[in-house]
């Protein structure tokens, strides 16, 4: 973990920390490298090729936009990780031969990329809780890196977990459009995370992370989950967690009275409940995004939270290189509309 100023990470990253980063790295086995974002590219860049000038281990990077198109990234690094990561981490360290790791992508003998077809996708339940290792981690810092188990870095106040993996839509400006066709047909894109799993997950993080404070339920849409898991998940959370929670994501497609009765009878301290727009122009959420937007559903879909005192943040996306005046002025009038509470 690289911890720096937040709007920093779009920068080069200092000298000091390339070579306090090579100096830990110069007996490794594999170097692997997350890409979080593609405005991340330029630092994974830096990061790759001063380590690849200074230690003979092969580097692998991973992430969601290598998965969505891993073949552009062979240009920049010696192994891919195309597919979901466990598996493929897993076989190259027990040194499976590259060609024979499903999900694997690298450079053949021939100099041509190659990516290998992609395994089924797992089963979320079979797979080890994905905790923080604070116990071989390490935050690197001005001062140097700093083992996790000696000081947990005082940012680390909130927590985010998942019971719903994956999204259902298809939204044009989002990463999942993408996913769901790299794993079309390598089984359930959208997967339930464990009730007991997910309680297990945060009781751990509640125990060994001294300063948190609140939880993220970080879910694409919480309200996939049925009224049933809700209800489960809700009462144990209250008995055993119990910390604030910032928000939940929502879409108003899955939004029902029932749902909403559950989450405010629970007596959860939550937030926000985070409800995507997007674009207050039916033409632009219909033919752009992807997303058709009825007016009156979502309006009444947010008379319905709102009336029982949950707080809202609604998701717009501003700055739109595809809208036009009209649209702009459409997007007006709708949030006109909500103000004045018209229909």
């Amino acid at each position: 973990h690289y911890e720096s100023r937040k709007e920093a990470v779009f920068e080069p990253m200092p000298s000091p920390a390339l070579e306090m980063l090579a100096d830990f790295c110069k007996d490794a086995d594999l170097v692997g490298i997350t890409l979080l974002t593609t405005h991340l590219l330029p630092r994974c860049r830096q990061i790759t090729r001063y380590l690849k000038d200074r230690i003979t281990a092969p580097v692998i990077w991973g992430g969601p936009p290598v998965i969505a198109d891993p073949i552009q990234f062979l240009d920049d690094t010696d192994l891919v990780c195309a597919g979901e990561g466990e598996t493929v981490m897993e076989q190259l360290l027990e040194g499976m031969p590259v060609d024979q790791i499903p999900g694997l992508g690298y450079v053949g003998p021939d100099g041509c990329a190659v990516v290998n077809d992609l395994p089924p996708m797992l089963d979320v339940n079979d797979l080890p809780i994905p905790r923080i290792d604070l116990e071989n981690g390490y935050v690197l810092t001005d001062s140097g890196l700093v083992p996790m188990k000696d000081t947990i870095p005082a940012t680390l106040s909130t927590y985010s977990v998942l019971l719903v993996q994956g999204c259902p839509y298809g939204c044009a400006y989002c990463l999942n459009s993408r996913l769901k066709q790299v794993f079309e047909r390598k089984g359930p894109y959208v997967r339930n995370i464990d009730v007991d799993r997910v309680i297990e997950e945060l009781v751990w993080a509640k125990s060994h992370i001294p300063q948190l404070r609140r939880i993220i339920i970080d879910d694409d849409d919480f309200f996939l989950n049925s009224e049933g898991r809700m209800t489960r998940f809700l009462d144990r959370y209250m008995k055993e967690i119990r910390l604030p929670v910032f928000y939940i994501q929502a879409n108003t497609r899955q939004i029902t009275e029932a749902k909403l009765d559950i989450l405010v009878n629970s007596g959860l301290d939550l937030r926000y409940l985070k409800i995507g727009l997007q674009s207050g122009s039916q033409r632009i959420s219909k033919e752009i995004f992807h997303r058709p937007l009825d007016w009156r559903t979502y309006l009444k879909k947010l008379e319905m939270v709102m009336q029982r005192g949950i707080r809202v943040m609604i998701d717009v996306i501003s700055d739109n290189p595809y809208d036009t005046v009209a649209d702009k002025h459409a997007a007006l009038r709708f949030y006109l509309v909500t103000r004045l509470g018209e229909r």
